[in-house]
């Protein structure tokens, strides 16, 4: 299997041909992910629903950094 020209090829055959934009695609994906975390076990007092909770800031750029992680990765 050839590569493009400036990719990188593993030995499975996958080629990268920005790995760097990758990788920082799937770290932003994990970290918005994860900032979830403290509002989600907030609501373990109203049985996991989160209706109507005010969101956190810590929400918000979690919620804005999942798209650009995945439109880089």
């Amino acid at each position: 299997m050839r590569a493009p020209s400036g990719s990188i090829v593993s030995r499975a055959g996958f080629a990268f041909h920005h790995p760097i934009a990758f990788w920082v695609g799937c770290a932003l994906i994990t970290a918005g992910v994860l900032s979830h975390g403290p509002m989600f076990m907030l609501g373990q007092h109203t049985h996991w629903q989160m209706v109507g909770m005010p969101m956190t800031a810590e929400m918000w750029i979690g919620m804005a950094i999942i798209p650009l992680g995945l439109a880089l990765s």
